[in-house]
């Protein structure tokens, strides 16, 4: 292994996220953890991934989101001041008193806080959508743990063509979406922007565009059905909607 790069299992327990190291394997083998590198977020079940200054890990301890930015690699476990050098931490950790329904609103809003633009640009008021359609898309590409480049380029073609966006903006927008996607723990806060904000042909054409992703590897595909299947029960859509969807899905590759 290069001597800039460390087991990710190694580097949680080094920085005392985990008291153990067996404990920290258990976790990525048994969750997962998300890795954010040049601007790519992947899911990894590996202890022994190899991570280096500069990625961001995204997992689930406690019921609350960490998200840790690497800034240092050890080759012990030292103590709590030298731990906390090797990471910047944008996680909030929320109180375990804090109502379901509350931390959900908290992280959303924290994730889409990603997608809005600075100040000195005019707000765009669809920001919350678009981030909650590309986050959705993602969560379809993702959920047979295969996330292919031919799969990202046909969420930035769905990207242009739903929001008309320019080509550099759909992919800020499914790159930021990856971000959000990995660190929100379940996909009920984008599912309620989608409810709330999408009117009937609006979700249609995203389960369709979901459908077209999960069908994209001409194999079968359970994970994603079973994303999509939980999906049109949050935004209020039937069985028969999702079987007009994956038709309309299959037209348009050619099956």
């Amino acid at each position: 292994m290069p001597e800039d790069t460390q087991r990710l299992d190694k580097w949680l327990w080094c920085a005392r996220i985990f008291k153990t190291r067996a404990l920290a394997a258990k976790v990525i083998s048994g969750k997962g953890v998300r890795i954010t590198r040049n601007g790519r977020t992947d899911r990894t079940g590996k202890p022994g991934f190899s991570v280096r200054p500069g990625d961001t890990v995204t997992f689930t301890k406690e019921k609350s989101i960490r998200i840790l930015e690497i800034t240092g690699l050890a080759e012990r476990r030292g103590p709590a001041a030298e731990a906390q050098k090797l990471y910047i931490d944008h996680s909030e950790i929320l109180s375990q008193k804090t109502p379901p329904t509350e931390q959900r609103t908290f992280m959303l809003d924290k994730l889409f806080a990603r997608f809005r633009p600075s100040e000195d640009v005019v707000e765009d008021e669809n920001a919350n959508l678009k981030s909650a359609v590309a986050a959705l898309l993602v969560e379809a590409a993702r959920a047979d743990e295969e996330y292919t480049d031919e799969e990202r380029s046909l969420i930035d073609e769905m990207l242009k063509a739903q929001f008309s966006l320019s080509p550099e903006e759909a992919l800020a927008l499914r790159t930021s979406a990856e971000e959000a996607q990995a660190a929100a723990n379940d996909m009920y806060g984008f599912s309620r922007v989608v409810k709330q904000d999408l009117d009937r042909d609006g979700k249609m054409k995203l389960i369709e565009d979901m459908w077209v992703i999960a069908l994209s590897d001409a194999e079968k595909a359970p994970y994603e059905e079973m994303i999509i299947r939980r999906l049109i029960g949050l935004i209020y859509l039937e069985d028969s909607d999702s079987a007009v969807a994956r038709q309309r899905a299959a037209a348009r590759l050619g099956q």
